[in-house]
């Protein structure tokens, strides 16, 4: 079993998303690349000079075993926990043949994880699998990957259009966002007794790091389908709702007294997604919502009947199908596929938490059970050929 030295999920992924903001707000695929990207990428291409350029590993038939080894954007908190469990299920259910090994940055810190990167690459494993949360900064290190013939998997946002042919796992950011606005509308159409058609009213917004294209993604596909069921409604502009939890609190505060009447309150980020049922349950609001992320907090929430649903990108079927399909190619003696591997997003409701929530008592066992009809079709039926991973970035709407 592969583990961790783990920090409270709170106080990393504060830490992590005010790391964010002051790097500039890295946008993961973001055409302009602001000053902080072009700073840390050279810091990042100067630590290649460190690494000996060496023969690019033989490629055999195939392999009795095979070593994994992930690079965690974060080693801390219920992220790290469920990528890791995704991890040790596919090792497992290759009949022990595959190896997981990990490294991370403890603090939330692209260049770091970049340079480790690199450091896994002189261990020569057999795959290497980015969490990926800051493409700009892999790009170098990939096409020196490539040039060694490393086997690189990339999990969360595909890297940049530089690094050719890769191997994406990960989930359809802006479908999840669609998804979301259908549990908005079908709850609204219940609670006001209209059809989506005749409902007004305003929709508040708020993302937390303005830029990162899995938060707007996420954001534009919900607005979007708001929109298309519900044209007389009135979608403010969205505004910075802070990676702070405290900050977060305070804005959404402010927001939701200016608007106490709104048909939703929207945010993409963990933190307001935690904030807003607080504030409405001081305030006796109720409103149907949604979360796109599913710590404890939320899934305690969803319980209880705070929020609506929670619309998973799912994590640990990304990690456990970024292995899988990895290492049983290598077993085999057959090249990676190319593409982008799409994960379905799964909507928890009041139905599915409890199952849920005892999934996440033992998260490698747990979570397996609870998510193998999504892993196991989509492992075992995987289209030829793969979409494209350009595909995940979707145009403005």
């Amino acid at each position: 079993m592969t583990t961790l030295t783990r920090q409270p999920a709170l106080v990393a992924r504060q830490a992590n998303k005010q790391e964010v903001q002051q790097q500039g707000q890295v946008d993961m695929l973001s055409r302009s690349r602001n000053s902080c990207i072009r700073a840390s990428a050279i810091a990042v291409i100067s630590c290649l000079v460190a690494f000996a350029v060496s023969d690019a590993p033989v490629k055999a038939a195939g392999k009795e075993n095979v070593t994994v080894s992930i690079v965690l954007a974060l080693a801390a908190g219920e992220w790290s926990t469920e990528i890791l469990a995704g991890a040790n299920a596919a090792a497992k259910d290759l009949n022990g043949k595959v190896k997981v090994r990990v490294s991370g940055p403890t603090t939330f810190d692209p260049q770091r994880q970049a340079q480790m990167f690199l450091a896994e690459l002189e261990t020569k494993p057999d795959v290497l699998i980015v969490v990926n949360v800051a493409p700009p900064l892999f790009t170098q290190p990939a096409l020196e990957a490539q040039s060694r013939g490393a086997h690189v998997v990339w999990i969360s946002v595909p890297p940049m259009p530089e690094v050719k042919d890769p191997l994406f796992v990960g989930s359809d950011a802006f479908g999840m966002g669609r998804t979301a606005g259908t549990i908005i509308v079908s709850a609204l159409e219940k609670s006001l007794n209209k059809p989506a058609a005749d409902i007004t009213g305003d929709v508040v917004t708020g993302i937390c790091v303005p830029g990162l294209v899995v938060l707007e993604n996420r954001l534009a596909g919900e607005i979007s389908y708001l929109k298309s069921k519900m044209p007389k409604i009135n979608v403010l502009p969205s505004f910075n709702s802070a990676s702070d939890r405290e900050r977060s609190y305070a804005l959404w505060d402010q927001a939701i007294r200016k608007t106490p009447n709104a048909l939703t309150y929207l945010d993409v980020c963990e933190e307001g997604e935690e904030n807003i049922p607080k504030i409405l349950e001081n305030d006796k609001i109720k409103v149907p919502l949604t979360s796109y992320e599913s710590p404890e907090e939320i899934r305690d929430d969803l319980a209880r009947g705070a929020i609506t649903a929670i619309v998973s990108g799912n994590f640990f079927s990304q990690a456990y199908l970024a292995v899988y399909t990895s290492a049983q190619s290598i077993l085999q003696g057959r090249p990676l596929p190319q593409g982008w591997l799409k994960v379905p997003h799964v909507i928890i409701d009041k139905d599915k938490i409890a199952a849920y929530q005892k999934a996440w008592e033992k998260p490698e066992t747990g979570l397996r059970a609870f998510y193998s009809e999504v892993v196991e079709a989509t492992r075992d039926h995987l289209p030829s050929p793969l979409p494209s991973p350009d595909l995940f970035v979707h145009p403005a709407e």
